[in-house]
């Protein structure tokens, strides 16, 4: 990520792994599809160091960073129902800013770490999010029909199975940190 005032341009220098340097280092405990694993090893040339030089560019370039991880968490294996799977991706993958998890990743460099390391705690941020907007636009609730323009996913799936995608979007959040934070102390603290 860029460091220092955007007037500086001045870039980090640090080495970044490939994402299947990444999942070999862990064991490959995570899943990842060869399509997915082969878009994601290109993540950090484009989150690191974007086309465009302005904030905006960079900004975009981590949006569209969070997206690729997210869709990877989101392949669900196949004993997942479809219609689960569905409203979970519809609900997670549906159009946003990410303000969320660019913060987590800002944050990390802001610290010391890395936004590559951070990735998998972004996307628990956001899935935690995705959940909370799930179950707060249900009829018992607010009783939402559009979030972004689109309709809630109680409107779309049905509430039992909304209900249930937001439930998912939860246990997921914490799957995410579990597996994918290094050390393991890290993401129980």
């Amino acid at each position: 990520v860029r460091m220092g005032s955007p007037s500086t341009g001045h870039w980090c220098g640090r080495a970044r792994l490939s994402f299947r340097e990444v999942l070999v280092s862990r064991g490959a405990s995570m899943h990842v599809p060869d399509r997915e694993a082969e878009v994601l090893s290109q993540v950090p040339r484009q989150m690191f160091k974007p086309e465009s030089s302005s904030p905006a560019g960079l900004t975009e370039s981590l949006r569209e960073t969070i997206d690729a991880w997210l869709d990877s968490y989101t392949d669900l294996p196949d004993d997942c129902p479809g219609p689960l799977r569905g409203a979970i991706r519809y609900s997670l993958l549906g159009p946003g800013k990410r303000l969320r998890p660019r913060l987590v990743l800002m944050a990390a460099e802001a610290c010391g770490g890395t936004a590559q390391a951070a990735l998998p705690a972004a996307c628990a941020v956001e899935m935690v999010h995705a959940y909370s907007l799930i179950h707060d636009d249900l009829p018992a609730m607010d009783d939402d029909a559009l979030r972004r323009g689109q309709p809630t996913c109680h409107k779309a799936f049905g509430e039992a199975l909304a209900i249930l995608a937001g439930d998912a979007l939860l246990a997921l959040a914490f799957e995410t940190m579990a597996k994918g934070v290094e050390p393991p102390a890290t993401a129980a603290r």
